[in-house]
């Protein structure tokens, strides 16, 4: 039985999923089944994620698994290989789109498939550092990174030494309740 795995890291309007099913279903149109983990990282363990672990529960000998790239699996050479690793152990093909397919009892395709996980890795790091730097570059130019500013603090302070219940304070202030009850402890 054929399935296909699709992941995307953001769930924001500019990256859908839709692309992944469209170019997989359309290479693999014999697939019945599609798993899918939307704002999910590649940093993030496969066996963490909710639609891959229904597509490993589903999988028989002989099955194949279908990705846009290997890259949707994971970022981390490690982890590529066990989850390959793992798969072979079942009885279970990977294919890629972009990349092919890896048979793991071929030292040619371990070779290749170490080589690509290592290149996923590194463009995680590069990914990672240019983040870091557009934050840095950002914050030099007087922009906000990180969480919204969380409401009033002061006002929400002036509140609860008032009297007023926690929810009342949430309300009128804009402060969350979370932050109120931090700030209710420290009086």
């Amino acid at each position: 039985m054929q399935h296909i795995y699709a992941r995307i890291s953001t769930d924001d309007k500019k990256q859908t999923i839709e692309t992944q099913r469209t170019l997989l279903k359309n290479a693999y149109p014999a697939a019945l089944f599609m798993y899918c983990d939307e704002g999910v990282s590649g940093s993030s363990r496969p066996d963490s994620r909710t639609g891959w672990n229904q597509l490993v529960s589903m999988l028989q000998p002989g099955d194949s698994v279908h990705v846009l790239e290997i890259s949707r699996i994971s970022r981390d050479l490690i982890e590529t290989l066990e989850v390959f690793r793992q798969l072979a152990r079942m009885g279970v093909t990977i294919t890629s789109e972009r990349e092919g397919t890896f048979d793991l009892n071929d030292p040619e395709d371990e070779f290749r498939l170490s080589l690509l996980a290592s290149l996923n890795r590194r463009e995680k790091g590069v990914i990672q550092k240019r983040v870091k730097l557009g934050m840095a570059a950002a914050k030099a130019r007087g922009v906000h990174c990180g969480r919204k500013s969380d409401g009033d603090t002061g006002l929400a302070l002036d509140l609860l030494r008032e009297g007023y219940s926690v929810t009342d304070t949430v309300l009128k202030s804009g402060v969350s309740r979370a932050t109120v009850y931090r700030l209710r402890k420290e009086l």
